[in-house]
């Protein structure tokens, strides 16, 4: 969701892609937004369990650019 909004796809667009709703797109927007990458790490606000593993997630992230490991700020 994050490449696909850094490379301005529609909300829509992003939704369509990932099989979300409007809202969930645009809340997570917004998230990142406010937050940066650390708004994804709240994951108790999830309405389905994690369905990836932290690794992957990790290996993804550090894809992102200016992508800062949450680890260095500790």
């Amino acid at each position: 969701m994050i490449l696909m909004s850094a490379e301005d796809h529609s909300n829509t667009a992003v939704a369509e892609h990932f099989g979300l709703t409007l809202p969930s797109v645009g809340y997570w927007r917004k998230r990142y937004l406010s937050q940066g990458i650390d708004g994804y790490y709240d994951i108790s606000c999830l309405r389905r369990p994690w369905s990836y593993e932290d690794d992957s997630v990790a290996t993804l992230l550090n894809k992102v650019p200016n992508y800062k490991s949450r680890q260095a700020k500790d």
